[in-house]
């Protein structure tokens, strides 16, 4: 990545009356990045941006390895594109003492340090509220308010400030303890993809109900539109395994078209909030996906597969439908076109239930945390990490003129940048320290719509989205803007409450095991009923009790 001009970017900052930093430009001119010792980090009374630190500071962090993410030859978690963009541009050297896979894995990692009294690395990734209150209590965590406050660039605050609630679970006594990863306010959304050469071959219009999604998948089962002669069609592929409301190949339009979304809290008729699992509109949903798991509609691996591992089965072409988000068309639809000769796609609005409602599972404004060791020394490091990541936003900046990374998200063709690289695009955004790209809320549906209705690409993330393709353009936008409605948001995002902390495991099991037990035919659909009675009196009744009192004090 070419290295930025300081005498731009000293009147850049002047706009936004940034003294400190307008010290450090007058401090140096010339195309060299401004440089400071570490010992005066504390003497930054501003945000930093295109500063870098001599000699360099080091920062460890914990990590969480997704084997999905995919690296140049050579590369790997701890020595890619973006640890070395750290260390040569802002003068930040990352190590990594361990990683893990999954986040069960990384949650009994933390869990282990805890309980072994050892240091923690100075950064982690958390994303279990049971985990992070953990982590308040043993007190080996700082409060961020502060730091944020005086080094967060005006483009971080103006962010992080969209949506108040994703603050909410770092929350203890008017402190904040981690900084959240923000998602983009709709995060993908939900879009039903269907195999369009199936619906032709069969003579079939797409479906707008339940009962006629139904009628689909019956004649993707039983018709074999794929030739086969095998009978092995999969109608609707789905991992449950790690949730029933996955944001990739989840069930939770199903649930959605009765009226209630599982394993999540949401706003009730009066107002109050309940916890979705225990809606008697849960029972039909749940009625629904034992019948399809009767007649075959459903693999009997739904419960053994995440939506990653389901999602494989569409862009095999082995299924015929998958809920999913709009960047489906980036990934496992794109693949199935590459494995399928022949084979067509398109995606639609999800169906409606017997009542003409429709739904899915709302997303938080925030994916995980970034707690920050209570004896890290370079907070003003990690802002000036922060604030850099969020230049991609700025219309105005240089850091990120034309992309991430040269060779990566873009390539530079007789100067000029490309937006489709040859050999395929690598990503670098999963290779930050947040394993996603910097999210402004609600930034990428306005990009959406303005491509979408034929304005003229701009700045470098708007090339970057018109490199999609008009079939991603048109799903970004009906996703974020036309069908963005349907979705039943989350509605509690704090800190577990006291209760939670003691009874949630316990009832979280007993729910997962009760709804597959009913899916899966091995438990009477009555059973549910015993089940919302139990989870009501094994503390789920004082848990509402505490989530509302919550929701009281910051509505």
């Amino acid at each position: 990545m070419k290295k930025m001009k300081m005498n731009g970017y000293c009147a850049l900052l002047s706009t936004v009356m940034l003294a400190g930093l307008l010290a450090a430009c007058t401090a140096k001119n010339g195309d060299d990045a401004a440089k400071a010792d570490s010992s005066d980090k504390y003497k930054a009374d501003g945000p930093r941006l295109g500063y870098k630190y001599d000699p360099t500071v080091t920062i460890s962090m914990g990590r969480l390895n997704i084997p999905t993410i995919k690296y140049k030859e050579g590369e790997n978690i701890q020595d890619n594109v973006h640890t070395r963009w750290m260390k040569n541009e802002l003068g930040i050297d990352l190590k990594t003492p361990w990683t893990v896979q999954g986040w069960d894995n990384l949650n009994a990692k933390v869990r282990l340090l805890l309980s072994a009294n050892e240091e923690l690395p100075d950064l982690m990734l958390i994303q279990d509220p049971l985990l992070l209150e953990e982590l308040i209590d043993a007190g080996k965590i700082m409060a961020v308010d502060d730091y944020f406050n005086k080094w967060a660039s005006p483009t971080v605050k103006e962010a992080f400030s969209v949506d108040p609630a994703a603050w909410y679970v770092t929350k203890r006594n008017d402190k904040h303890y981690g900084i959240p990863t923000l998602t983009s306010g709709v995060p993908g959304g939900r879009l039903m993809f269907i195999r369009n050469d199936w619906l032709n071959k069969l003579g079939l219009q797409p479906p707008k109900t339940i009962d006629e999604l139904e009628k689909v998948l019956d004649a993707f089962v039983t018709k074999d539109p794929g030739g086969n002669g095998a009978k092995n069609t999969i109608g609707l592929t789905a991992g449950l395994k790690n949730s029933l409301i996955e944001q990739t190949a989840d069930v939770s339009p199903i649930f959605g078209a009765y009226g209630a979304i599982p394993s999540q809290w949401m706003k009730l008729k009066n107002g109050e909030i309940g916890y979705g699992s225990v809606q008697p509109e849960i029972k039909p949903a749940l009625a629904k996906l034992r019948e399809w798991m009767a007649k075959g509609y459903l693999t009997k691996e739904v419960a053994l597969s995440d939506g990653t591992k389901a999602s494989e089965a569409f862009a095999a072409g082995k299924a015929g439908v998958m809920f999913g988000p709009h960047h489906t068309n980036l990934n496992s639809a794109k693949n199935l076109l590459k494995n399928v000769p022949g084979a067509s796609y398109d995606f639609y609005a999800l169906p409606t239930g017997p009542d003409g409602k429709v739904g899915y599972a709302g997303e938080k404004s925030y994916s995980s945390v970034m707690v920050i060791n209570k004896n890290f020394k370079y907070m003003d490091a990690f802002m000036l990490y922060l604030n850099s990541l969020y230049e991609f936003w700025n219309p105005q900046g240089t850091l990120f003129r034309y992309g991430l990374a040269d060779g990566y998200d873009y390539v530079m063709v007789n100067g000029k940048p490309e937006y489709n690289v040859p050999g395929g695009k690598q990503e670098v955004k999963d290779k930050h320290l947040t394993n996603n790209r910097a999210y402004f809320p609600g930034k990428e549906a306005v990009i959406y719509k303005k491509l979408h209705e034929g304005g003229k690409a701009e700045s470098s993330i708007e090339k970057e989205f018109e490199a999609f393709g008009p079939m991603q353009i048109k799903a970004g936008h009906l996703s974020n803007n036309v069908y963005k409605n349907t979705e039943v948001p989350t509605i509690f995002t704090g800190a577990a409450t006291k209760t939670m902390k003691a009874k949630w495991e316990r009832l979280e099991k007993m729910e997962k095991e009760m709804f597959f037990r009913i899916i899966y035919g091995e438990a009477p659909l009555e059973d549910y009923d015993k089940f919302v009675q139990d989870w009501k009196a094994g503390g789920g009744e004082q848990i509402t009790k505490e989530v509302n009192d919550w929701y009281n004090s910051v509505k």
